[in-house]
């Protein structure tokens, strides 16, 4: 092969080389650009509420008891013992 040809087949890979970067670098300014113009039109949303849509925001005072029907008297078991039977624990106090 000639000098020349080498050179020139060096040459070629090289400008190949730099159209694909230059392509590269120009699709990812346009992403970035596009980003910018959704976050732009983001940053522009106006939520309008109207009177019906906002409460006023007040203290007020909750019940704290509640209301049992039946018996209250304690079934079956012992103190300190669960529905199974068995001791629950810390509950020393049934014993003697």
């Amino acid at each position: 092969m000639k000098r020349w040809f080498k050179w020139g087949i060096a040459a070629l890979v090289v400008v190949l080389l730099a159209i694909g970067v230059a392509r590269a670098l120009a699709t990812r300014k346009a992403q970035q650009v596009a980003l910018a113009e959704q976050i732009a039109q983001r940053a522009q949303t106006v939520l309008e509420l109207s009177p019906a849509d906002v409460l006023q925001a007040s203290t007020r005072e909750l019940a704290l008891s509640l209301a049992v029907l039946g018996t209250t008297q304690g079934g079956q078991h012992g103190p300190g013992q669960g529905a199974c039977g068995r001791r629950t624990p810390g509950s020393d106090h049934s014993r003697g």
